[in-house]
């Protein structure tokens, strides 16, 4: 079993470093967990960690994936340690910029990538605690806060059953394609090329106005 304790000591130790008397927002994954892409490689230097929100009104649904990074505002970027099987940022709150405006009270997502746009071996992983009291939104500010510092933590072991937007967690299972499952704490899953998509949706159109012309001729 995956420790959280390694995980939360992780996090605390870069909060005493010079983070005490502020909000601080703590994130990423326990140590040793289990990292992976859609085929079952552990994931290598070329994915990035991000926690951050999407523009007021957009929803990340696996119908538009081709709109998520135009939406997308980055509040923070993890470190990863692929040897330890972890992935973990530290931000204090005031230190965002234009922070009340771009991202309090918003919904907070994690996403995991190697590209930010559909193409050829683009694989993604995005999730996010929508329910609960620990549910992920990002706090409101308040500079006359916390004078022995506040610390709020996520942890993508806080997902549970909950099913992740793409990707694989713990076997509860997103959007994507992948030649490999399992119950991993987090598995990326192949993004579609676009092509691809209104490929099929052209099969569908054709095949529908084929059986409309045979029943046609028939009658």
């Amino acid at each position: 079993m995956k420790s959280f304790l390694v995980f939360t000591a992780a996090l605390l130790l870069a909060v005493s470093a010079g983070r005490v008397g502020a909000q601080t927002l703590n994130w990423g994954s326990a140590a040793f967990s289990d990292l992976y892409d859609s085929e079952g490689n552990e994931l290598d230097s070329s994915f990035v960690f991000e926690l951050g929100t999407f523009d007021m009104g957009f929803t990340p649904t696996t119908e538009n994936t081709d709109d998520w990074l135009v939406n997308w505002r980055v509040f923070d970027t993890a470190s990863y340690n692929a040897g330890n099987g972890i992935f973990t940022g530290t931000e204090q709150v005031s230190e965002v910029s234009n922070y009340e405006s771009m991202f309090e009270g918003l919904d907070a997502y994690i996403w995991v990538r190697n590209s930010g746009t559909p193409s050829p071996n683009t694989e993604w992983f995005l999730a996010r605690k929508s329910t609960g009291p620990d549910a992920w939104v990002f706090p409101n500010l308040d500079p006359g806060c916390c004078p022995n510092g506040e610390v709020t933590q996520w942890s993508i072991t806080q997902l549970g059953t909950e099913d992740p937007i793409w990707g694989n967690q713990g076997g509860n299972l997103g959007g994507g394609e992948f030649s490999v499952t399992g119950n991993f704490d987090l598995q990326t899953h192949v993004v579609p090329e676009p092509s691809s998509s209104i490929m099929v949706l052209v099969a569908g159109v054709v095949a529908v106005l084929r059986r409309r012309r045979t029943r046609v001729s028939i009658a």
